[in-house]
């Protein structure tokens, strides 16, 4: 690696400089899912939960996202429109 680059531990967007902060988890998108698979193993449909916690954010949810009671909900700016405008 050139010398030149700089190190950073944050998720970033090449394309927009956009930096993803703690709760986006899309560059362990593999991990999230087999934890909540191993959550629901063996379990009725009935008597399966998941949380908010167990779904991958991708870092476009820092643009596309709307705060509800201190958190940050993902949505699709396109959907919402179509939405309110038929």
């Amino acid at each position: 690696m050139a010398e030149s680059l700089a190190v950073m531990e944050d998720l970033r967007s090449l394309a927009t400089g956009v930096v993803g902060g703690n709760t986006i988890n899309c560059d362990s998108a593999a991990e999230v899912g087999t934890i909540a698979t191993q959550k629901i193993l063996y379990k009725t449909f009935g008597d399966i939960y998941l949380h908010s916690t167990d779904k991958v954010l991708p870092l476009s949810s820092v643009m596309n996202s709307a705060k509800v009671r201190e958190e940050l909900i993902p949505m699709n700016t396109m959907q919402l429109f179509n939405r309110i405008v038929v």
